[in-house]
């Protein structure tokens, strides 16, 4: 048999060698890709969103290799990596204001040139605190009271987080209110101003007023009967000038109810006042008629003067139903309290008809203290009884309107104005 030979010149034989060279290259070297490609990954401050070159990314990756195991990891532990299958996700919390250390991801596969993505976060702004709100804004108390006042820094989201903690408490008069952490207590009746202020800067702060006043409550009164009618009586210890809480009636009734000598009412703010002198008074409470009664029985000249007689009533609507006149009957008696300059005042409805003297005490003898009357006096007159030292007078003359009227004493000149309210 003939042999054939074929012959391969030197230049094809070392193109198939180079050939067999890359093609074992490709299926041997370790090859390692993440997608998308990022070398750096920047989270905002709150940890809710990322960006790489500037641009929004999704930190999901997807991984490529031809080693068959690969691993990542994060050299920062605010950097939290979720490996599954053939991904990874990264993800960070809030760094607040202070910036966490820069973090290294690397992803490694075998014995492939590892893929690193450095990652950082943004710092949050500092936001201060710029005000105290407080609640409730302002207080009004009875003696014995407590209250609690809930103070919030704003803006709510403010980042001084040692700020609740440093709250200043005062209270402008610790004879009114004193305050400890926001507890309100109260020390006697008053006014006072409580104030809550950052201790690392005191401008920043908010006052709440503070009315101390004086707490009436019905439901402690004794039940007094006299004659037919019923009233509640109690003793209270009012202060001049501070203002005066009613419990047990309707708030709509307090402007027919307070006994105009003792108190004044503003019908905008519905605050009630003492206007008295300091110290312990009774109060009758009529609820036939709606009506406070402040006096003091025992009390006479030169401290009040006293009404007596028929036809006077001390509530501000007339419903005299009574057969007579009794001392002790807080209705039908006048306290004239003084008011200064040997005056004194007392209001009260009088009815045609009505006949009255001035007495130095609740169960004295009418003296002969009057010389005149002034004011709107048409038909009332004085008259002297026996004794003639006894001087009364009376409404039942022509032109006599009968009413509501504010009574003034003057004991120097010993004369009577009346007023039509």
């Amino acid at each position: 048999m003939k042999k054939q030979f074929i012959k391969f010149s030197a230049a094809t034989l070392m193109a198939a060698v180079m050939a067999l060279v890359v093609s074992c290259k490709d299926d041997d070297d370790p090859a390692l890709s993440v997608t998308p490609s990022a070398t750096a990954i920047v989270f905002a401050a709150d940890g809710a969103s990322a960006t790489s070159a500037g641009a929004a990314i999704t930190p999901t990756f997807t991984v490529e290799t031809n080693q068959g195991l690969w691993d990542v990891t994060s050299n920062q532990t605010w950097v939290k990596v979720n490996k599954s299958g053939k991904t990874f996700t990264l993800s960070a919390g809030s760094a607040g204001t202070t910036a966490p250390d820069p973090a290294t991801v690397t992803v490694t596969a075998g014995g492939a040139k590892p893929v690193t993505i450095t990652v950082t976060q943004l710092v949050s702004a500092s936001i201060p605190v710029s005000s105290i709100s407080v609640s409730p804004a302002s207080l009004k108390l009875s003696e014995g009271d407590s209250e609690f006042l809930l103070a919030t820094l704003l803006p709510e989201n403010h980042t001084d987080q040692e700020a609740n903690n440093t709250l200043v408490w005062e209270s402008s008069d610790e004879n009114v209110v004193t305050v400890t952490g926001g507890i309100v207590n109260v020390e006697g009746a008053g006014n006072a101003v409580i104030t809550v202020s950052l201790q690392r800067d005191p401008s920043i702060k908010t006052e709440v007023p503070v009315v101390v006043g004086t707490g009436v409550y019905l439901s402690q009164f004794t039940t007094v009967s006299i004659g037919n009618e019923d009233y509640l009586k109690g003793e209270i210890s009012f202060t001049k000038d501070a203002l005066v809480f009613i419990n047990g009636i309707d708030e709509s009734k307090i402007p027919n109810a307070y006994n105009r000598d003792f108190f004044t009412y503003d019908p905008e703010t519905g605050d009630l006042t003492f206007i008295g002198e300091t110290g312990t008074w009774e109060v009758w409470y009529m609820q036939r008629l709606n009506y406070f009664y402040i006096l003091r029985m025992a009390d006479e000249v030169p401290v009040a003067w006293w009404f007596a007689g028929q036809g006077f009533c001390a509530a501000i609507e007339w419903d005299f139903t009574g057969s007579g006149w009794e001392d002790n009957h807080p209705r039908d008696l006048g306290y004239m309290r003084p008011i200064g300059d040997g005056k004194y005042q007392v209001s009260g409805w009088l009815r045609a008809g009505f006949s009255l003297a001035l007495r130095l005490g609740a169960a004295v003898y009418p003296l002969n203290p009057i010389s005149d009357i002034t004011g709107d006096i048409e038909g009332m007159n004085l008259y002297q009884d026996l004794p003639a030292t006894n001087t009364h007078f009376q409404g039942m003359g022509e032109g006599f309107i009968q009413g509501y009227y504010l009574i003034t004493y003057d004991s120097d000149t010993m004369t009577l104005n009346f007023e039509r309210l």
